[in-house]
């Protein structure tokens, strides 16, 4: 039963269906269609839905079906007079109609229906609520004259232009920065035609375009749109979070190849048209192609603005430049030092790699971590394995821009441009240049290290030939060289080195070391001391540069000793918790971090939960600029599923690293601690956990709970380039790329404006699955929940057979 009373019109080429007006429901109109001119008797109708946008930002002008909805064709005659249609039906009006009485009683014939005042009161409307817009062409039939004369009567304007209408709605998403809104007005006007792009761009000034590609720096729209912005994504989590739509197979962000296109395609139609970008627009460009971690495409556009051409380089592009070359931003290799690590196999030409056998580990080893890898950290401009570290390992080229900066340009040497320059001959693991040539020569600080004791010390620099008392006019260290100090030696394997300066320059200059540099050395720590750094320095016998296995817990207790206030958040105990179960320790269900960890993750849940209900009741309340609540609805979500998916691989490594007393037959560990330890943590322990005693394995398997699925997406394969036999080989790496679907994956949400039930819940219902596997992926779930029921049942009846096996004999 329907209990809306329903009334239909029937006024010649229309009919309509509505509800009454304290409903809102979709009007059904039935207008009849181009191929009836030909049969004057026969009407044939095509029904088209006009209910109104549930949101205030969807226009009309993207949905033309429902802008034309009421600007239907009328005779001359109704026009200008405006006489009273009498309605006419024919058979199959009169058929619809029956049929409709005999369904609906309530439905009643329609009464005489008048064009011009249904047009007049539309337009009105129009023009009280501005939520549709009438197009240019209004009337479908009549004369030039007639169209004129209804327009002049109806007060209809002509619609502009489509690029003038999408630019001003990007000029108006800019003037409230909001990069958000102008990424997506952006994303339709550079889809317009070359010609008409062209003339829309020749339209504007020079002042605009330049604002415009100010806006689209990097730096400034992966604040609103980029919600892992400052995080680092591994491979594992790429997988587990479902985040193809976010980030492509090189690890860089989709967004900033998005924002790079739409600076090109601007940039080439301002330049055809005659137009001259000032040299401080081109910074924005270099940020994209450094956020992307494209050095070859940065390359490209230094050659072309000043390959050619005996111009001057402008200071601040030829600094934006060095950092992109050398990757000198955290931002530009995606916040993965693992990238920009000292890497042995780059040293092949040096004396450390004189032995064959060690550059065949090393090679083997990089094949290894390749194939588990993915094409993270790769080149993107060549079509073989190729690292970006291996284009930066070179001393010529930072060497050249150095003497070019400071001998033949004499440009001003700050501590910004020291600090790049000493993270690019860090990239090429020149640190005694950074000794002797920028740390002694602008700060005035001189590091030694005792051949005979290893012994590493600092102290103030005097140059030769001046007295003891000569003061010269360094430059006054702040804490950016603080983290560049930690970055350059860090990089390199020398965390002694790092702590020591730090620890001098903070006491000499009377600076206090921030907790944010303490952050980067604890994490840096743990990158030095990871398993295959640690094996490729041994194979090339740097064994005094391998850190100590509890490096990362000095480090702890130095930063919790000296930095005042300090605050350690989760991914700090993350960090020290993975550093303990590397030393082999087994964590029990009461440790002191993990409960912390524990502690963080539910005050994460509950700001996501007010994060979803204040976007939600945000879009039913019509509010345009949501901007803000959606960043902070997509910061919160992603960080919730990124410490959700830390506390899993934690849990996971600590089971499988329990190894029990086989000489005794029951292990305190494994009969208490380890079924402790997964009660804690039920949340985060995968379902269908198991852990070693010294009887077996034991497997938990709970079929309530969720299922991991795999799905096996697409097949790749890549050539990676080795010295086997004294030559160079290509030998292919086959990687396959799959998605594990659960209720953490960060796809999107099906109805995320009707209710947040949907955004809370966690379904996979609720979620926009892959589109090759979306069709049976609840099937396979399914599948996989009654396949590990009939297991389960399997073992629970062999169970007493077993216990009966096991039973010791009677004496």
């Amino acid at each position: 039963m329907i209990a809306a009373c329903l009334s239909v019109e029937l006024a010649g080429p229309r009919l309509a269906l509505q509800c009454p007006a304290s409903r809102r429901g979709p009007t059904i109109v039935a207008r009849p269609s181009s191929r009836c001119s030909s049969r004057p008797n026969a009407r044939q109708f095509s029904y088209v839905s006009s209910s109104p946008p549930r949101h205030p930002r969807i226009h009309a002008g993207n949905r033309p079906a429902q802008a034309n909805l009421f600007h239907e064709t009328a005779t001359k005659a109704d026009l200008k007079a405006g006489s009273e249609a009498q309605p006419i039906l024919g058979k199959e009006e009169a058929g619809l109609l029956a049929n409709l009485q005999s369904l609906y009683p309530r439905v009643t014939a329609p009464e005489p229906f008048n064009h011009f005042a249904f047009l007049k009161e539309q337009i009105a409307n129009e023009q009280q609520t501005a939520t549709f817009q009438t197009p240019a062409k209004l009337l479908q039939s009549g004369d030039a004259e007639t169209a004129a004369s209804s327009e002049e009567d109806a007060g209809v304007s002509q619609r502009p232009p489509r690029h003038q209408r999408y630019f001003q709605a990007a000029l108006e998403a800019l003037r409230q920065w909001d990069t958000r809104r102008l990424n997506l007005h952006l994303q339709r006007f550079v889809a317009l035609p070359t010609a008409e792009l062209q003339q829309a761009v020749a339209e504007l000034p020079p002042t605009t375009i330049s604002e415009l590609l100010r806006s689209l720096d990097p730096m400034k729209a992966a604040a609103q749109n980029d919600p892992s912005h400052g995080r680092r994504i591994s491979v594992g989590m790429y997988r587990h979070l479902n985040l193809q739509e976010h980030m492509d197979l090189y690890g860089s962000r989709n967004l900033f190849k998005l924002l790079l296109t739409r600076m090109l395609v601007v940039v080439e139609c301002f330049r055809e048209t005659g137009g001259i970008l000032e040299p401080q627009d081109y910074i924005s460009m270099f940020r994209a192609y450094g956020a992307l971690s494209d050095i070859a495409g940065a390359k490209r556009l230094w050659l072309q603005l000043f390959g050619n051409t005996l111009q001057r380089p402008d200071p601040d592009i030829l600094r934006e430049f060095i950092k992109v070359r050398f990757l000198a931003d955290p931002m530009y290799y995606g916040f993965d030092k693992t990238r920009v690590a000292l890497q042995p196999r780059n040293l092949h030409r040096r004396r450390y790699l004189r032995l064959y056998r060690n550059l065949q580990r090393l090679e083997r080893l990089r094949y290894n971590r390749q194939r588990r890898s993915l094409q993270f950290g790769l080149d993107r401009s060549q079509s073989i394995a190729d690292p970006l570290h291996r284009r930066m390992r070179g001393i010529r080229p930072i060497t050249r821009m150095f003497r070019s900066w400071v001998k033949v340009r004499r440009y001003e040497v700050t501590e910004d441009v020291a600090c790049i320059f000493m993270i690019g001959f860090a990239r090429a693991n020149s640190l005694r240049f950074i000794n002797y040539r920028i740390l002694s020569k602008y700060f005035g600080i001189f590091t030694l290290k005792d051949p005979q004791t290893g012994e590493i010390k600092a102290e103030k620099y005097t140059p030769k030939g001046m007295q003891p008392g000569y003061k010269r006019p360094y430059i006054q260290p702040t804490t950016q060289l603080l983290n560049t100090i930690v970055e350059v030696y860090c990089s390199n394997s020398q965390l002694s080195w790092a702590y020591i300066l730090l620890d001098y320059i903070s006491r000499e200059f009377q600076i206090p070391i921030p907790q944010e540099t303490w952050f980067e050395l604890l994490e840096w720590s743990h990158v030095c001391s990871s398993s295959s750094q640690t094996t490729a320095l041994k194979y090339i016998d740097w064994h005094e540069q391998v850190p100590p296995r509890d490096a990362t817990e000095l480090i702890w207790k130095a930063m919790m000793r000296t930095c005042e206030n300090v605050q350690p958040g989760f991914d700090q105990y993350a960090i020290l918790v993975r550093a303990q179960i590397g030393r082999g320790k087994f964590l029990r269900a009461d440790d002191e971090n993990m409960a912390k960890m524990r502690a963080l993750y539910d005050e994460q849940c509950v700001r996501y939960e007010e994060a979803v209900f204040e976007y939600i009741t945000t879009l039913r309340d019509g509010v345009t600029p949501i901007t803000p609540l959606w960043a902070r609805y997509q910061r919160a979500r992603f960080r919730k599923s990124q410490m959700w998916f830390t506390l899993s691989e934690i849990c996971k490594r600590n089971l499988a690293g329990l190894h029990p007393d086989g000489r005794k037959s029951v292990d305190t560990r494994s009969a208490v601690d380890a079924p402790d330890f997964i009660w804690r943590n039920e949340r985060f322990v995968e379902n269908g956990a198991s852990y070693r005693t010294p009887a077996g394995y034991v497997y938990l398997f709970d079929p309530a709970r969720t299922v991991k699925i795999p799905m096996n997406r697409t097949r790749g394969r890549i050539e990676v380039p080795m010295r086997m036999n004294h030559t160079w080989r290509l030998m292919a790496v086959r990687q396959r790329t799959w998605d594990i679907v659960g209720p953490w994956s960060l796809v999107r949400f099906k109805n995320s404006r009707l209710s947040p039930l949907p955004l809370l819940s966690g379904g996979l219902d609720t979620l926009q699955l892959p589109s090759l596997r979306s069709e049976g992926t609840l099937e396979r779930y399914k599948r996989h929940k009654r396949q590990f029921e009939k297991q389960r049942i399997r073992r629970e009846a062999l169970l007493p057979n077993l216990l009966a096996i096991n039973k010791p004999a009677q004496m």
